[in-house]
């Protein structure tokens, strides 16, 4: 007990770290990772890194530039132990960036224990989501341990600098960011040397030789074999493709589809720098303080691109980590010790909520993988050309190559200058009429002479239309369906028999009748071969209504409760069940199911016609069916549902 008293600091931080290292353990959700391991286990069995395109027949021979392949190696090893070893392997990496982080805040800037842990949860909880099984993951710790070290050698006069160049190495081979290790003792060497200029002292100078030298020793390690000036090539191609890169990769382009963490992040920036001018002028600390504007010019790159949030988060914590022990020393002269306890606890709970609306975001949100449909793609040796979702690439291409080669997937060097162009056309002419689209969609199978197609079923998803045009065209079948993919072949000759096997006539999943009208016998026919190989709630929940309709009611509600349990997002369930406790009289029931629904499908206007309906039957209560009427107005993507929406609220 009294060692723990007199490393009270230690224990605390440490208990700190290890949950951190539990909570930070995001489930495998980024496509990436998967060709990351594809690519780490062609390395390894053939011995060398590859530098022409492989997985892929569309750009199959092109130059492929295997600028993370020491991330890659480590992954596929990892694999090996299991998948699950992966998120706590990306963990340690989050926990050593948290600990240098206290370090600098410790070490740095003299912070006391409780504040520097209030930061370090603050800054860990605005970057929870970049805790991906990504390589950048363990780019931005190594980045953390280089300010460290440059802080370090400025505040502390210590020359672990000089131990960097090991480290960019490392960097350099597993990210193409290894350029920052340099790019950052540049800008502070720069620093000191305007700081030297203005007051001529020689520990300014003495700071900025040293860390010049040592930026352009890591500038010349980041050039070594195997990548030498390939990164910097790659970097300067998607710089300049930046814009367009921003249509395929979200964290390329600007962080503007997070209206209110803009105006969390935009005034902290503010309050921030208007902190550091007033202690600079206060303390007459102002050249001394010009350490700081590294950190500024990160903070406001983190407007640039979604990606760099994550820099931006980290200059603006130890910029404002610089100052805060200044601040405290006022609260203790103005306040008393209840303000600044107050402060903390504001702080904390406000924190601790952006950290659960982002775990609900990440653990609520259905992750689409096509697990079912590649095993059916292997099982059932599908010949000719694959067409592929973008994000389904990655994993299509870790579960069925060498067997069979995709059309896309997420590296963007590799098909930057073709395939993403034709893809990125899908969406620009979806707008099409009906008939052109279908004669530009035959353009793109005839071009890449494609013989299936694997399409993701997300809503609003212009995939979705391509699905309902392949539903209605002759030259197409569809062979399978899940919660998260659809398979159609063409009727090219490759796949005859698979065709007369699987292919389906009556049953329409992703339509909005789940089955041709007339065909009922043969679509539930369908849906019970589906359902023997590929459980799905889209399945269940059509055998379910098909049953409804014959009246077996009994069996039709086992169906649906399935289907829920198979997929808790789907809205189509609730609203059976819905009709099923009317039908009994159960209204109370069957306005909560629907409410159910309308938070899973907010924008399907027969939630809203029903529900109003209901409200009415219920209790009469005519002003709140108005209220939800006019909500369904304002939300159905239906023409239709809108049309007759529209109707019944004539009749109020």
């Amino acid at each position: 007990m009294q060692w723990i008293k007199t490393h009270r600091n230690i224990v605390v931080e440490l208990l700190f770290l290890i949950v951190l290292f539990f909570v930070s353990q995001l489930p495998l959700r980024d496509f990436d990772i998967w060709f990351h391991i594809k690519s780490g286990e062609l390395f390894v069995k053939q011995g060398y890194l590859s530098t022409i395109e492989t997985f892929s027949y569309s750009a199959a021979g092109r130059e492929w530039t295997t600028f993370e392949w020491l991330f890659q190696i480590i992954s596929y090893f990892i694999s090996q132990i299991g998948l699950w070893a992966i998120p706590p392997f990306i963990s340690v990496f989050v926990v050593i960036g948290c600990y240098f982080l206290l370090r600098i805040m410790s070490n740095i800037y003299r912070i006391p224990l409780i504040p520097r842990l209030v930061l370090a949860f603050a800054f860990w909880v605005s970057t929870y989501e970049f805790n991906t099984a990504r390589p950048h993951t363990i780019a931005y710790t190594f980045l953390i341990i280089v300010l460290y070290t440059i802080l370090a050698r400025i505040h502390l006069n210590k020359r672990w600098v000089w131990w960097t160049p090991l480290l960019t190495l490392i960097w350099s081979n597993i990210h193409s960011t290894g350029f920052l290790s340099w790019g950052f003792m540049l800008a502070f060497g720069l620093v000191a040397m305007l700081q030297w200029s203005i007051t001529k002292q020689s520990s300014y100078k003495q700071t900025a030789r040293d860390l010049l030298m040592i930026a352009a020793i890591n500038a010349g390690v980041t050039l070594l074999p195997p990548m030498g000036l390939a990164d910097y090539r790659l970097l300067w191609r998607f710089f300049r493709q930046r814009e367009f890169l921003g249509y395929f990769i979200a964290e390329w382009g600007p962080p503007s589809d997070n209206p209110f963490g803009l105006k969390i992040y935009t005034t902290s920036i503010i309050v921030t720098l208007l902190l550091s001018i007033f202690i600079s002028i206060r303390d007459h600390k102002i050249i001394q303080n010009l350490t700081g504007i590294p950190f500024i010019v990160m903070a406001i790159g983190g407007y640039t691109a979604t990606r760099n949030i994550y820099l931006g988060t980290l200059g603006l914590v130890i910029l404002f980590g610089s100052n805060i022990q200044a601040m405290l020393d006022w609260f203790y002269l103005k306040t008393r010790y209840w303000v600044t306890a107050l402060f903390v606890i504001g702080f904390l709970i406000f924190y601790s909520w952006v950290y659960a609306l982002k775990y609900d975001s990440i653990y609520r949100n259905r992750l689409f993988y096509p697990l079912q449909a590649t095993e059916f793609i292997k099982s059932q040796n599908i010949a000719g050309n694959m067409f592929n979702d973008y994000n389904y690439g990655a994993y299509m291409l870790y579960r069925i190559y060498p067997t069979q080669k995709v059309f896309i997937d997420g590296r963007a060097d590799v098909y930057e200058c073709c395939e993403m162009r034709d893809y990125l056309k899908l969406a620009e002419n979806k707008r099409m009429e009906e008939p052109a689209y279908r004669a530009f969609l035959n353009t793109m199978w005839d071009k890449y002479d494609i013989s299936y197609a694997v399409i993701v079923t997300t809503k609003h998803n212009v995939m979705r239309r391509i699905a309902t045009l392949l539903n209605t065209d002759a030259d197409w079948a569809l062979v399978f369906w899940d919660d998260d993919s659809q398979i159609f072949v063409r009727h090219d000759g490759k796949n005859t028999a698979l065709i007369e096997q699987y292919g389906v006539k009556a049953a329409t999943p992703y339509l909005r009748n789940p089955y041709q009208t007339g065909s009922e016998s043969q679509a539930l026919a369908e849906y019970l071969q589906m359902d023997n190989m590929a459980k799905s709630a889209r399945t269940s929940n059509a055998i379910g209504f098909l049953m409804l309709k014959e009246n077996k009611f009994d069996e039709a509600k086992k169906r649906f409760e399935e289907a829920i349990s198979l997929d808790p997002t789907f809205e189509s369930p609730y609203m059976n069940l819905a009709e099923l406790a009317a039908k009994d009289g159960k209204l109370d029931e069957a306005i909560t199911l629907y409410y159910q629904a309308q938070k899973r499908a907010f924008d399907r206007g027969l939630i809203y016609i029903r529900l109003g309906q209901l409200v009415i039957q219920r209790s009469g209560d005519t002003n709140k069916a108005k209220q939800v009427w006019n909500e369904g107005l304002k939300y159905t993507v239906d023409e239709d549902a809108k049309k007759r929406l529209t109707e019944l609220l004539s009749t109020l």
